[in-house]
């Protein structure tokens, strides 16, 4: 059986230049702007944010409340659902880089060399918190008002389950760079970061345990489109994808090389990855694997015909065929079968869609070539 990973792409309109990650972040818009029809995206009408700064990251508290940090202490918020945006004075006047809400008044923001502020308002007024680090602080998770999860530079995972009174530094297992979080319930959390660094929690993030990626490249930004199903995007087009809640990963091969800077899904099925040159894919079955039509009518000659058109006769003749067409002569040590002369081989996902079949309806027995059931 042959698959292809259906992740498809979108016209994405930005501007030249520096890829900005407000934009990128597109979860954080994706309840308020996104409108999906009839399989594509309506058009992004352009806002203005009121500041020429690099912006780093935005959140929205609820479908009105939202608040956007950048570089020099950047801070804007919109009541308005992003129409307008006023500025909100800092006590920190360093680069933020990172903003998370845990609800409609509780939220948090970090960035350049352990700034931090917490907001009980809904994000109109903003206190400094003592984190105890002066690393930059890439990230941070808000879980309910009074428990956060910060991370950054040097594999630096810091946590609070007070209000951010006191902080904790817990250890990663990695001294790479953390870029984003991302929990899939209460206790489930994936962190990533630099050259393929996968970081998993199973206890709201009181431990952390390294987790093999495949890959050596930058990781950016995970999402979950269910507690088990979940994606990661990094440079060089790399997706990763996992099936068991992050335990294990295994990539998908795309082809493109752009670097993709983040992902989010709006439900179980339906999602996005944005990143460099303006480029976003679209997956309307959370980017996993769907069978592909092979070409119509191709015949082969290696198949093996029941005589007596019984299931008995089926598995011997198929047990046959398997001995006689199926090698393991590939560079790889993979199974391969033959197809069409003795010196072409395929798959042996593709040849075992080779098989022998009764039809128990019309007592015929049918074979299978490669996604054409042809009558014997």
């Amino acid at each position: 059986m042959r698959c292809s990973y259906r992740w498809r792409f979108a016209t994405c309109f930005t501007r030249s230049g520096p890829f900005n990650r407000a934009v990128q972040h597109v979860r954080s818009l994706l309840s308020c702007v996104w409108v999906q029809t009839h399989n594509t995206l309506s058009v992004w009408p352009p806002l203005q944010s009121g500041t020429t700064n690099w912006l780093s990251d935005i959140a929205f508290a609820d479908r009105s409340t939202g608040v956007l940090v950048g570089w020099n202490g950047t801070m804007r918020r919109t009541t308005d659902g992003g129409i307008s945006w006023q500025p909100i004075e800092t006590v920190a006047g360093k680069s933020l880089y990172a903003i998370s809400f845990c609800d409609a008044l509780h939220g948090v923001a970090v960035g350049y060399a352990g700034t931090a502020l917490r907001t009980t308002d809904g994000g109109t007024s903003w206190a400094q918190l003592a984190i105890g680090t002066d690393d930059d602080v890439r990230g941070v998770q808000c879980l309910d008002p009074r428990s956060f999860i910060a991370f950054g530079s040097r594999g630096t995972i810091i946590r609070t389950t007070d209000g951010g009174a006191s902080w904790v530094l817990t250890p990663s297992g990695t001294t790479s760079t953390l870029f984003r979080i991302r929990f899939a319930d209460d206790r489930v959390g994936i962190v990533v970061g630099e050259q393929g660094t996968i970081v998993h929690t199973t206890d709201r993030g009181e431990h952390w345990t390294t987790v093999t990626s495949g890959s050596s490249n930058d990781v950016w930004d995970v999402a979950f489109s269910s507690p088990a199903q979940c994606t990661i995007v990094g440079s060089r087009g790399t997706v990763l994808r996992s099936s068991d809640g992050g335990l294990t990963w295994r990539q998908q091969k795309l082809s493109i090389k752009h670097d993709l800077r983040s992902v989010c899904f709006a439900d179980s099925a339906f999602g996005a990855i944005v990143g460099t040159a303006g480029t976003m894919l679209l997956t309307t079955n959370a980017g996993g694997c769907l069978p592909m039509p092979f070409p119509a009518n191709a015949a082969y000659r290696f198949g093996i015909m029941s005589k007596h058109r019984n299931h008995l006769d089926a598995e011997r003749s198929y047990t046959t065929w398997k001995e006689a067409f199926v090698t393991a002569d590939s560079a790889c040590g993979f199974r391969r079968v033959l197809f069409d002369d003795m010196r072409t081989t395929t798959s042996e996902g593709i040849g075992y869609g080779m098989l022998l079949a009764v039809n128990s309806m019309t007592n015929r027995c049918s074979m299978i070539c490669i996604g054409t059931t042809r009558r014997l």
